[in-house]
């Protein structure tokens, strides 16, 4: 039987030593202790298949970040990376964000830019694929929008694919080479409906996401608006619109009251409104109470309304 070539597992038994074998084996990356004499002991294995490579990684540490900086992009040259979590957390930055993946997570992340991820310590183990770009870009518009982001392992997709990738390292050495190379080609073919399925989800996210805020900002002058009414304006349940704002760090509530407040700040310096009250200002767009209106403001930038006002009257002239 014909198997598929496999490299040496490898092993390191410390931080400089995990360096010196990741850039030998896999890339050339920087690797930085997040505290002095940070320990660390590493075991690298893989498969190859064709031009796509299967790392098995497992780390014993104490924090550590692991960078790959680059002046220039290499959009030729440099493949594009799966991975998924298969024990302890890492936190993955690319592209300006940045995602913490749990155990049974998948991330994507591009090695033609710069990015970065982050070991907060002890046991570490996960399965990447390093898949030449061209096998995914004929799926993908921009892989910049699907870098380093979460995949849930647990529903979806991401659950059946999740297990079958993180198989691979142990599967593809007892199979022949033609078994391997149709695997691997499904596996890819999986690997990208996944994350083109998880972009779709992340995009009606936040077109409702976006709704709701317009529907907020349109109805303001309305002292009864609450989650009830935003959620039905777009069309979701109340339960479902508190999840669509957690990722934003601010409840619904939150929201609308921010959203009052920084409209009544513009309000009080428009010389158009001059002749209103702040109490008007304040009731015009949804408020009920005045004091609570001016404690909320004061909370929120720092100043009294009328300090606000008289601030911007100055600039003014």
């Amino acid at each position: 039987m014909t198997t598929p070539p496999s490299g040496p597992t490898a092993a390191a038994g410390s931080l400089a030593g995990w360096r010196e074998l990741l850039c030998s084996r896999v890339a050339h990356l920087d690797l930085e202790a997040m505290a002095p004499g940070g320990r660390c002991t590493g075991i690298l294995s893989e498969v190859a298949v064709g031009s796509v490579r299967v790392h098995h990684v497992a780390v014993r540490a104490d924090p550590y970040v692991v960078r790959r900086v680059l002046r220039r992009p290499m959009e030729n040259e440099a493949p594009v990376i799966v991975s998924v979590q298969v024990h302890g957390l890492s936190v993955v930055s690319q592209h300006g964000r940045q995602a913490l993946i749990h155990p049974g997570e998948l991330v994507l992340f591009d090695a033609a830019h710069s990015y970065e991820v982050l070991y907060p310590g002890g046991d570490h183990t996960h399965v990447a694929l390093r898949i030449p770009r061209e096998l995914l870009e004929r799926s993908f518009v921009t892989l910049s929008d699907l870098t380093a982001v979460a995949v849930s392992g647990r529903s979806g997709m991401g659950a059946a694919v999740g297990p079958l990738l993180t198989g691979l390292p142990a599967a593809l050495p007892a199979i022949c080479a033609a078994a391997a190379g149709r695997l691997v080609s499904q596996a890819i073919d999986l690997v990208a409906a996944v994350f083109l399925e998880n972009a779709r989800h992340y995009a009606r996210r936040e077109s409702r996401l976006v709704g709701a805020e317009r529907f907020i900002q349109a109805t303001l002058h309305d002292d009864s608006l609450g989650p009830a009414a935003v959620a039905d304006a777009i069309n979701v349940s109340v339960g479902h619109l508190h999840r669509l704002f957690r990722n934003t760090g601010r409840t619904v509530r939150q929201s609308i009251m921010e959203a009052r407040i920084e409209r009544c700040a513009v309000d009080l310096r428009d010389t158009a409104r001059a002749d209103r009250t702040i109490a008007e200002i304040a009731y015009r767009n949804g408020f009920k109470d005045a004091g609570h209106f001016t404690r909320a403001f004061v909370r929120h930038y720092g100043v009294t309304p009328s300090g606000w006002r008289r601030t911007g009257c100055a600039s003014a002239g």
